[in-house]
């Protein structure tokens, strides 16, 4: 299992764009657009969280501490598009870079064909990948529709107050997500064992 995620290359655009995002939720005043942005970025965000996928393209690090023993890796993030590299971390922090012949992409699992040398305890395992769908148009509606309504909840309830009751009630479909983006973003999440 990996120990962390982070973004070298995020998103060069987002799966909705605010015009789509303002024809969804027509009320939003013009003066809200750069509040809206950032929050159509949040809500890719939080889906991109809750079902462990990358919408866009974008170049992640993922840190392990060990193989497990298993002679394999689990990439996160769903739909790896490739291995920029596998990097290896000696207990002063100097960095190794395997060979590519030693290791294979499958699906989301890198393969190892042989052992690593030895690395520290900690983070001592780094491998820098590509993941995501692709462009915007490649991102399944119903993520979209997701992103889409989880933004307009995020911005009417900017305040961190429900505008009523029903959103209570909604909330408790899984996640602290509206029942609407929670059924529309589940059938998309990968189950990390």
């Amino acid at each position: 299992m990996f120990e962390a995620i982070e973004i070298v290359t995020p998103p060069e655009e987002e799966p909705v764009t605010l015009d789509q995002a303002k024809q969804h939720g027509r009320d939003i005043p013009e003066e809200d657009d750069e509040l809206y942005q950032q929050k159509l970025i949040s809500a890719r965000q939080r889906g991109e969280h809750f079902t462990r996928r990358s919408f866009i393209t974008q170049t992640l690090d993922v840190w392990y501490d060990s193989t497990n023993g298993l002679g394999y890796f689990e990439l996160p993030r769903g739909h790896v598009q490739s291995v920029v590299g596998l990097y290896l971390y000696d207990a002063y922090g100097a960095e190794y870079v395997v060979d590519p012949l030693l290791y294979s992409l499958s699906g989301s699992d890198l393969i190892l064909n042989d052992w690593l040398p030895g690395y520290r305890p900690r983070k001592g395992i780094k491998i820098r990948i590509i993941s995501g769908y692709g462009f915007a148009e490649d991102v399944p509606e119903m993520i979209k529709e997701g992103i889409l309504e989880y933004a307009y909840h995020a911005y009417e309830n900017r305040m961190g107050e429900s505008t009523d009751a029903r959103y209570e009630v909604q909330a408790k479909g899984g996640a602290g997500l509206p029942q609407g983006v929670y059924d529309k973003w589940k059938p998309y999440q990968i189950v990390m064992v």
